[in-house]
């Protein structure tokens, strides 16, 4: 869960350089900013910008790493210089790898946790969560779950994070009714991450049919099931480009308080 100091208490504490922070000024969180790494991070004692003097005072507040560990260098409320006009909206995330290369499973149950983090923190605090809003919007306007080069302006443009994050927002249209939802998390409860992991592998269908089969045998099988399995009748490619919530995967995604 995301802790009322700022603190994910599942990730690994990774503490930035004090210096960089940018003063005592505590961000609203209206923003989460996704950024690309393009490179790779070597905890703890490997070369990271946010320590190199020559990239004062360049910081973010988490390393996303290619194992999924989720490596945090800062509150999420601390204010640091890492994404243009979104240094005082809310935290960014630096996503370890390079340019042209997606975001992976591991990485994206990770960045589906903070959000889900984050939104129920919010949302326990009377604030509205982060969304992605898919609209073309001016530049450094936008709101919610945000990509770097969304947040900038002339002449100060950047690419940053490329498309490596289309699988996240594509995981995040949930074209499933409540009560589908509801169902399925009663089905990873009882299944566990790597079957579903190997149903999702195969695409929708194999994903839902197994599903019902589960649901049936358990009495629990419903007509909003069967209703939805005939929506995907011919499957629907790997994990990455399925149109479900990837945070159905996720054991412990709803923080505890």
């Amino acid at each position: 869960m995301l802790r009322d100091d700022g603190w994910f208490d599942w990730a690994v504490r990774d503490p930035g350089p004090p210096d960089r922070v940018l003063s005592n000024f505590r961000t609203p969180l209206t923003v989460y900013v996704c950024h690309s790494m393009e490179g790779v991070y070597h905890f703890p004692d490997g070369y990271t910008a946010m320590r190199d003097p020559r990239r004062f005072p360049t910081a973010w507040h988490w390393t996303k790493a290619r194992t999924g560990t989720l490596y945090q260098h800062y509150p999420v409320w601390a204010h640091l210089q890492h994404g243009h006009s979104a240094n005082i909206l809310g935290p960014g995330g630096e996503l370890e790898g390079f340019q042209n290369e997606p975001i992976n499973n591991d990485q994206m149950r990770t960045d589906l946790r903070i959000i889900a983090d984050i939104n129920f923190y919010l949302e326990r605090k009377g604030f509205k969560p982060l969304e992605r809003d898919n609209r073309q919007l001016p530049q450094m306007t936008k709101r919610g779950l945000v990509e770097h080069r969304e947040m900038t302006q002339a002449p100060n443009t950047t690419q940053c994070p490329s498309s490596r994050y289309a699988p996240l927002w594509a995981a995040l249209e949930d074209d499933m009714s409540p009560e589908d939802k509801a169902l399925l998390d009663k089905l990873v409860k009882v299944m566990g991450n790597a079957q579903m992991d190997e149903w999702l592998a195969k695409g929708n269908a194999p994903l839902l049919t197994a599903f019902a089969s589960e649901q049936t045998a358990r009495g629990e099988a419903t007509n909003a099931i069967n209703g939805h399995l005939e929506n995907h009748p011919n499957g629907g490619g790997a994990a990455a480009n399925h149109k479900h919530r990837m945070d159905i995967v996720i054991t412990e995604t709803g923080p505890v308080i």
